[in-house]
């Protein structure tokens, strides 16, 4: 569960519906892959406007971030009228700690990259791997 679609999962109680049903399907001592973004990257990243081209499509990419309810909206404005709203919310690495052991699952290792670096507080992006507590 990659590219931060659990993000978009705005509340604990939706984002702890899909844990307890990923351990579910998961086989004994199953392992769960998944990354998020951290607080850290909104609180840095998300604010103001970014004029894009891509593939000769020109649009608008802006950005809001409100840190006291923890939600993250992006809107991509195109030329012709089109926009595209997207919001998420991110969450702590003690938050996803505490919904791992929650539902009968125990952290194997949190990273920031492929070689596997450590999660640090500053980390913008967290990659978890869980595995199913067998019984």
């Amino acid at each position: 569960c990659t590219f931060d679609s659990l993000n978009y999962l705005t509340s604990i109680y939706d984002i702890n519906r899909v844990f307890n049903n990923v351990n579910r399907h998961l086989n004994d001592s199953g392992y769960f892959l998944f990354d998020i973004n951290t607080p850290k990257l909104y609180e840095d990243k998300q604010h103001g406007s970014i004029h894009r081209v891509v593939d000769g499509y020109k649009f608008d990419q802006v950005l809001y971030y409100d840190k006291e309810e923890m939600i993250s909206r992006t809107v991509f404005q195109f030329t012709d009228g089109y926009y595209e709203e997207h919001i998420q919310r991110p969450y702590t690495y003690n938050e996803i700690l505490e919904l791992i052991s929650g539902n009968k699952m125990k952290l194997m290792n949190a990273f920031i990259n492929k070689e596997l670096q450590p999660y640090k507080s500053t980390s913008y992006k967290i990659f978890f791997l869980a595995q199913k507590i067998d019984g």
